[in-house]
């Protein structure tokens, strides 16, 4: 098996979060790969999925009958061509932009019942990553409106220069990272 880099309890969640999806056809994509391990892990969890796997960096050494890779920003349009997904894990850029520009995104091209995972939230805590003034943690703390935005009329507050709501049916965080379910 290809080297991982992802910590025992993401490990773990992921079991418990993608046992509903082992049985079924469909697709998920990863942001940022580093060394691969992790496409291969997908592969085997989601016997039935196709994997996809984008990153900055050359990797298509990766590439099986199952696991497709994208040399491209994590921003870039070109992954929707390979829509819809129906798991989206962000393991890629640690700055504020790159986590909430490919959230924008992604996440309409997340099928209902989908899974949007954030990974490595501590960088919102980290100098080094705060290139705007919204910080990732923020930004989905005002999720939790458009979980309840039935409630009452009121105006989306985590988007700033969008006006619409995301449809988000569920979020929860863990130790440095988050899980968003359409």
């Amino acid at each position: 098996m290809k080297e991982y880099n992802k910590p025992d309890h993401f490990l773990d969640l992921y079991r418990k979060l993608f046992d509903e999806f082992k049985d079924n056809n469909g697709k998920i994509l990863e942001l940022g790969i580093q060394k691969g391990g992790s496409l291969e892990l997908w592969e085997n969890w989601l016997p039935k999925f196709q994997v996809i796997g984008v990153d900055i960096l050359d990797c298509k050494d990766f590439d099986t009958e199952k696991i497709k890779t994208l040399q491209l920003d994590q921003r870039d349009e070109k992954i929707l061509d390979y829509a819809p997904f129906d798991i989206i894990i962000d393991d890629g850029g640690h700055k504020m932009s790159e986590q909430i520009d490919s959230f924008r995104m992604l996440y309409p091209s997340l099928n209902s019942g989908g899974l949007y995972i954030i990974e490595d939230l501590n960088s919102s805590y980290w100098d080094e990553f705060l290139d705007q003034e919204l910080k990732t943690v923020d930004f989905l703390r005002g999720l939790v409106d458009d979980v309840n935005k039935d409630a009452y009329n009121m105006t989306p507050r985590c988007h700033l220069d969008k006006k619409e709501f995301y449809d988000v049916n569920s979020i929860s965080f863990y130790k440095y990272l988050c899980v968003i379910r359409k």
